[in-house]
C-alpha cells in the first residue's frame, strides 16, 4: 500500500516536472524531526524515491551514481580542468547532461547544508529560451542546433560530437556548460568559428538576464528535480565557513561545521 502511494506521488512529481512549471522541490525537514542521523535518512530517502522515477546513472570514472556537490579545493577552477561541481564558481548556466552523448531525464540535487554566503540556485527553462530565439534569432538557432565538440570530463578522455539543441518529436532538449564545449574544441583541434561564437554568445546573454532566470537559495533538507535537458541551471558564487569541513571529516565528527553540500544523481527513466 506505501509503494503505491509513493507511485501515485511520483506520478504527480512527473506530471509537474513536465509541465509548463518543470521544477519540483520536496521539503523532507518535518519528515525527519525524530531520526536520530538526519543527514543519513535524507540521503537514503533520495535515492529510494529516485528508484520510482528511473535507472540512476555512473557519474564519474569510479562508478559513483551518487555525487557529493562541494568546494573541493579554492584553486580549482573550470579552466583548469576541475568539474563544475568540484569547485565555488558560479555562472555558467547549464545542463548536466554534457559528460555522456546519451540524453536522460530528471536531475535529483539535494541539499544537505547551504554555505552562509553566496550559493544560490538558479533555473532557466528551455523551452521559453528556445521560443526567444526562434522567434528573434534564428540565425544563430540554427547554428546551436549543429554539432559542436563536448568532452566526457571526468569519465574518459574521449569527445564526442552533439548539437546543444536539438528538437525530438515535440521535446526541445538543451545540452550545454560553455567552458566544457570550449575546451573540447581546443583539444579536438576546431576553433569555433565566428557564427559558432556569436550564437554562443547570444545564447548566453538570453540565459544570463535575470528577467528570465528563477533564484532562490534551497534550503537543507530540500530535493529539487527536474528535467535536466530542459531546464538549464546554475549557480552564484559561494563561500564556506573558515571552519567548515567536507562530507567525509564532517561524518567522524558531527560537531564541525559542514561545508556547503549536495548531492546530485542523473535518473534515465526505464
Amino acid at each position: 500500500k506505501k509503494n503505491l502511494k509513493i507511485l501515485k506521488w511520483e506520478k504527480k512529481l512527473k506530471k509537474k516536472i513536465t509541465s509548463k512549471n518543470p521544477a519540483v522541490i520536496v521539503d523532507v525537514e518535518k519528515c525527519l524531526e525524530e531520526e536520530s542521523n538526519k543527514i543519513l535518512s535524507f540521503r537514503l530517502f533520495n535515492v529510494f524515491l529516485s528508484n520510482f522515477f528511473g535507472e540512476m546513472l555512473v557519474q564519474d570514472n569510479n562508478k559513483k551514481k551518487v555525487i557529493t556537490v562541494f568546494d573541493r579545493d579554492k584553486t580549482k577552477t573550470i579552466k583548469r580542468g576541475a568539474r563544475y561541481h568540484q569547485t565555488h564558481e558560479g555562472g555558467s548556466i547549464h545542463t548536466d547532461n554534457v559528460n555522456i552523448p546519451d540524453y536522460w531525464d530528471f536531475l535529483f540535487f539535494s541539499c544537505l547544508s547551504q554555505a552562509p554566503k553566496g550559493g544560490h540556485s538558479i533555473l532557466v527553462d528551455g523551452n521559453f529560451v528556445y521560443k526567444i530565439l526562434k522567434n528573434k534569432f534564428l540565425n544563430d538557432l540554427k547554428v546551436l542546433k549543429q554539432n559542436f565538440w563536448f568532452e566526457k570530463r571526468g569519465l574518459t578522455n574521449d569527445l564526442f560530437q552533439s548539437p546543444i539543441i536539438l528538437k525530438k518529436e515535440k521535446k526541445i532538449m538543451f545540452r550545454y556548460l560553455r567552458p566544457y564545449l570550449e575546451a573540447a574544441h581546443l583539444k579536438a583541434r576546431k576553433l569555433l568559428t565566428k557564427p559558432q561564437l556569436k550564437s554562443l554568445n547570444t545564447l548566453d546573454k538570453i540565459l544570463e538576464n535575470p528577467k528570465f532566470q528563477y533564484r532562490f537559495k534551497i534550503k537543507k533538507f530540500q530535493l529539487l528535480i527536474t528535467q535536466d535537458y530542459r531546464i538549464l541551471h546554475g549557480r552564484t558564487s559561494f563561500e564556506d565557513d573558515p571552519n567548515a569541513v567536507d562530507f567525509d571529516t564532517y561524518k567522524k565528527n558531527p560537531n564541525h561545521k559542514l561545508k556547503r553540500t549536495m548531492d546530485r544523481m542523473w535518473i534515465k527513466e526505464t
